[in-house]
């Protein structure tokens, strides 16, 4: 899959949540750098055995975006507990630089553009001391059939069952 199919389906991920959908796209256009790869709605399994979704994941950065719609005002406790969980499934090589960073979608456009302008600058700050190289998902399968052995701590995001046993079998 290409870059440009490939940010076509991550984006389209949020076509149903209008506020973090334009929060997280403004992100991504005012960081303007190809080489920088993000991931929407990234599944983290949770301690109780359901999952959690990242609004926005940039897995080279070690830096996660989440988008507080109204909903959350609500859910402070629950939000806690889920933010918890996530901080623990990140791998501990990642877990001293891992960067989680906040948005209020219920705030004014004025203050939610000012905040994305923070958020982006963070991440660029972060890219800029950060060898970036964002692999096709094949370029991926492709290291991975070359590794001795594929590890739980590997972040590594399969499309579908097949490519699986296609890769590691």
């Amino acid at each position: 899959m290409n870059k440009r199919d490939y940010l076509v389906k991550t984006f389209s991920r949020t076509k149903r949540k209008d506020y973090e959908n334009y929060i997280l796209t403004a992100i991504w256009h005012k960081l303007n750098n190809l080489n920088i790869k993000p991931v929407s709605q990234q599944y983290i399994k949770r301690k109780n055995g359901k999952h959690a979704l990242m609004d926005l994941y940039f897995p080279q950065l070690h830096i996660e975006v989440e988008v507080d719609e109204a909903y959350h005002q609500d859910n402070q406790e629950a939000d806690k507990l889920r933010m918890d969980d996530i901080i623990s499934a990140v791998s501990e090589e990642s877990i001293n630089d891992f960067l989680f960073l906040r948005i209020d979608a219920t705030k004014s456009i004025e203050e939610i553009e000012d905040r994305i302008n923070e958020v982006v600058s963070i991440i660029k700050d972060r890219a800029a001391n950060s060898p970036l190289k964002w692999d096709t998902y094949e370029e991926e399968l492709s290291q991975l059939k070359q590794d001795e052995y594929l590890s739980v701590y590997d972040s590594v995001a399969f499309s579908d069952i097949k490519d699986i046993a296609n890769t590691e079998f």
